[in-house]
């Protein structure tokens, strides 16, 4: 998990994620962990895989997952592609 330590941002993932939201002063700060103007840091739990990252050892690659079926524009858009039932739980 990639909480993001970008004040405005953090607030959004607070108030989404509620309860289970990570302390803004838990998240795990990292090196050049940022997309689109927002930085994010690993989850408390993921403090071994910080140095793996900074060393370059591991990369990250955020929002990807198995789909039922390929998914067009088009599809997407009148409905009618079929998507796993918790595709978007994480946000």
């Amino acid at each position: 998990m990639l909480p993001t330590v970008t004040a405005s941002a953090y607030q959004t993932y607070a108030n989404t994620r509620q309860a289970l939201a990570v302390s803004r002063s838990d998240i795990i700060a990292t090196q050049n962990l940022a997309k689109g103007g927002i930085e994010y840091g690993l989850h408390p739990k993921l403090s071994a895989l910080k140095s793996l990252y900074e060393s370059r050892k591991l990369t990250i690659v955020g929002n990807v997952g198995a789909l039922l079926e390929p998914v067009t524009r088009e599809s997407f858009a009148n409905k009618s592609a079929r998507f796993p039932s918790q595709l978007y739980l994480s946000n």
